[in-house]
């Protein structure tokens, strides 16, 4: 099976050395395995050589409105490419804004998208992507929570494709 683990850096956080644990351990059980990081794909975790990591190089902060925008929308066009060319089987996002993102380039057709969750969802700002991402996440194949109590904060529909997995580590 093609995989892929998909987050904003591979820097020194406990969800990239979660990503990067699974990603070892789904390659030595045979899978072929990928890492798709929004900045540069530079890793600060000890990764098999037979895992590929990829970075789109477009992380950032955005001076303004329209550059976020502009900023997104090539995103979208990176991620596009991306699926089109690794036609991974599965990704795992390790966020919801990122799940939202993938679900957008996915389109129609393409993998199996999974969302782990890591924050609470209680704590997050209120903002027209946050609210944008309620609809599209009910298009997302599976759910990951941390916790049930995390799990108990999200929509009906997300708790029924979603399971609790502690975190391993």
């Amino acid at each position: 099976m093609k995989v892929a683990f998909f987050y904003g850096n591979l820097k020194r956080g406990g969800a990239q050395r979660v990503i990067c644990c699974l990603a070892n351990d789904f390659q030595r059980r045979g899978d072929q395995v990928g890492i798709l990081t929004l900045n540069d794909g530079e890793t600060e975790y000890e990764l098999s050589p037979e895992v590929k990591v990829t970075g789109l190089g477009v992380s950032g902060d955005s001076a303004n409105k329209w550059e976020s925008i502009r900023r997104f929308l090539n995103t979208e066009r990176k991620l596009s490419r991306w699926l089109a060319e690794e036609k991974p089987d599965a990704v795992l996002a390790f966020s919801s804004k990122l799940t939202m993102q993938l679900l957008l380039a996915r389109a129609h057709s393409g993998p199996v998208l999974i969302c782990s969750e890591r924050a609470n969802p209680a704590f997050r700002a209120e903002s027209a992507a946050t609210r944008m991402e309620q609809p599209l996440l009910k298009k997302a194949d599976g759910f990951i929570f941390q916790t049930e109590r995390v799990k108990a904060l999200f929509p009906e529909r997300l708790q029924k494709i979603g399971a609790v997995i502690h975190n391993g580590l």
